[in-house]
């Protein structure tokens, strides 16, 4: 099993500087919900998050992780399948 400070190290190289990254995800996630007149579900809002949290890792850390993009696209379709899924059915 790997040392946890090498698994840090090693995420630092794609991700950024983790205090950099918290803060901004945490810009990015106020500034959402301010300007937000929706009620959001906790599908929503914890999509939200982590989408916010991607993007941070994009602008902190290495742009060119596919992962970052593909996680983003992989949030918004559970949003996309969550709301499907409430919408009523055809008799």
């Amino acid at each position: 099993m790997a040392d946890v400070n090498e698994i840090l190290a090693q995420r630092a190289t794609t991700h950024g500087d983790y205090g950099q990254q918290a803060k901004m995800t945490q810009m990015l996630q106020r500034a959402i919900m301010d300007y937000n007149n929706s009620p959001l579900s906790d599908v929503m809002r914890e999509s939200i998050h982590m989408i916010c949290h991607k993007l941070a890792r994009i602008s902190v850390g290495r742009a060119d992780i596919q992962d970052h993009w593909d996680d983003i696209a992989g949030y918004a379709t559970l949003v996309s399948k969550d709301l499907e899924s409430k919408k009523p059915k055809a008799d």
